[in-house]
């Protein structure tokens, strides 16, 4: 087995590349050209070396909300409500974690930071939510999606936004994602039903999102960019779920914010229950929360930092393929999630690598060594063409008719030639077909045979030149004895009898066929003579 894996070709040059099922991964919007650097595998075993790869920036300031201006006590915010991550019209008011605002003076999104060690508070992993480890590091916020229970408001939802270091660029392609943990295990909550939904994503925008102060709503109705799969509930207590997709910009946005988009339909739609409090189930109290870690949006435009290209010419199946960046998810053109797949034949497969604001593109070209085999001299029938050559993966086709396709039907009799090359190299190979017509008479026999073993000649076949639904060939000695029967019409008899070898002279053969022609006729029987020649 051939092992290949994060091995980078020179000379990629950026063009569209649609998507389809088997060649394209998703997401994946460049294809690349290459002056191949040329890489022969003659051997079982190898295993290629992987070459650093250069990642792309994280347009999200503080994406794992490590960073703070204080621990996130009872922090009072504008207003005087308890805001752990505040409104901030202008950006400039971050009491607890940096870079991260609230959208409106009448919600309060959560910062949760190990820092705090006060009983039932804001640290991490025990708080007044729940119990959970920060997915890398040691702190991260907490949203309400949904909640009936918060003063006046029927269906409470929170959002938290953050400026980009830099605006989005026209035309170019992010990869955005996040991740979230349901949380269901409140430390305080004794009351109510823990709920959850399959709706949480992000919105881009050119400008600040936010609910002016007097206005008493809490919720925003923004077309989504990115979110969950619709029917994909959240319901994992104890891991994180990543939320992930694409976004091509049409120029100038720069900012992100978090929360549930649904475009203003009712927000009980799009909920399932999840848990409910054995002693306090109470449904007109509702709860859908989550916490929030590890936000990214990256350019994924530029091929040279997230794209590699390897091309091989593989004297060997089957290949094992890797790619050259470890990732936490992987997706294969072949539909595999594992980190490697083996090969069993040439083609094009590509392995899409995401983790922690990575997005990587492995792509694997693999050639195997041309062959212009046209399987012989042969005699066909014109009703029924035969069709010459084979498909090979990356491969170009140049016949004496002056045709280029991978194959050809023959419609008159004559000597055909092909050449074939591909990353491999180039052979070439050539065969007579004789051409008939009209096929009512769909064999062709030969008045002798040379069974020398000199591979010319050495069987008596019949030519077969139609298709056939019946078929029995027998042969008998000049004593009338049979030598030979056979109802398969790849087979021949080679000169022998029990294994013995016949003498020279004139055998008698018989042959009975039904034809598969849409004007064929019953059973016929022809016969005659061969000649056995040594």
């Amino acid at each position: 087995m051939v092992v290949i894996g994060g091995y980078v070709e020179e000379g990629l040059n950026n063009n569209f590349h649609p998507n389809n099922n088997y060649h394209t991964p998703p997401f994946m919007l460049y294809h690349h050209t290459n002056q191949p650097m040329r890489a022969i595998l003659l051997i079982l075993g190898i295993t290629l070396l992987s070459i650093t790869t250069a990642f792309c920036q994280n347009l999200v300031p503080n994406p794992d909300f490590e960073k703070y201006n204080d621990c996130p006590y009872w922090v009072a915010g504008p207003g005087g409500m308890p805001n752990h991550i505040a409104y901030s019209e202008d950006y400039t008011y971050f009491p607890t974690v940096q870079n991260w605002a609230s959208i409106s003076i009448y919600s309060s999104p959560d910062y949760f930071h190990a820092c705090d060690t006060t009983p039932y508070g804001h640290g991490v992993p025990a708080n007044t939510i729940g119990y959970q480890p920060a997915r890398t590091g040691i702190a991260y916020t907490g949203i309400y999606l949904h909640s009936r229970s918060i003063g006046a408001f029927r269906d409470h939802r929170e959002y938290m936004e953050a400026k980009l270091l830099s605006p989005m660029i026209a035309t170019h392609t992010y990869y955005i994602s996040f991740y979230v943990n349901l949380a269901a295990n409140g430390l305080l909550r004794t009351y109510g039903t823990y709920i959850t939904t399959d709706k949480v994503g992000a919105y881009i925008s050119d400008t600040m999102v936010y609910i002016k102060p007097g206005v008493v709503t809490t919720n925003i109705a923004k077309p989504v960019t990115i979110s969950n799969t619709p029917g994909r509930f959240i319901t994992d207590t104890a891991g994180w779920t990543k939320i992930e997709g694409t976004y091509t910009a049409h120029g100038g946005e720069e900012w992100i914010t978090l929360g549930h988009f649904n475009d203003g339909e009712p927000m009980q739609d799009s909920f399932m229950y999840s848990v409910r409090d054995s002693l306090h189930n109470d449904d007109s109290s509702v709860f859908c929360y989550v916490y929030i870690d590890d936000v990214c949006v990256m350019d994924i435009s530029d091929s040279s930092r997230h794209v590699s290209d390897t091309t091989f010419c593989a004297t060997a199946y089957p290949v094992q393929l890797t790619g050259s960046t470890v990732g936490t998810q992987y997706l294969w053109s072949t539909g595999a999630t594992t980190s490697s797949i083996s090969a069993t034949k040439p083609g094009l497969y590509w392995r899409l690598t995401t983790g922690d604001c990575l997005y990587h593109t492995d792509t694997f070209r693999l050639h195997a060594t041309p062959s212009a085999l046209l399987g012989g001299d042969t005699t066909v029938c014109r009703d029924v063409p035969a069709v010459l050559g084979n498909p090979q993966y990356g491969t170009t086709y140049q016949w004496s008719t002056g045709d280029t396709t991978c194959c050809l039907s023959p419609t008159y009799t004559g000597q055909y030639a092909v050449t074939v090359s591909n990353y491999c190299g180039t052979t070439s190979g050539s065969a007579y077909v004789r051409v008939v017509w009209p096929c009512e008479n769909c064999l062709a026999v030969p008045n002798a045979f040379t069974p020398n073993g000199d591979g010319i000649n050495d069987r008596f076949t019949p030519g077969i030149v139609c298709p056939l639904q019946y078929y029995r060939l027998r042969l008998y000695n000049r004593y009338g004895e049979l030598v030979y029967e056979t109802t398969s019409t790849s087979d021949g008899w080679d000169g022998t009898l029990k294994g013995t070898p016949q003498g020279i002279g004139v055998y008698h053969y018989y042959i009975d066929y039904t034809t598969l022609l849409p004007n064929g006729s019953p059973t016929k029987m022809i016969k005659g003579n061969v000649t056995l020649i040594r």
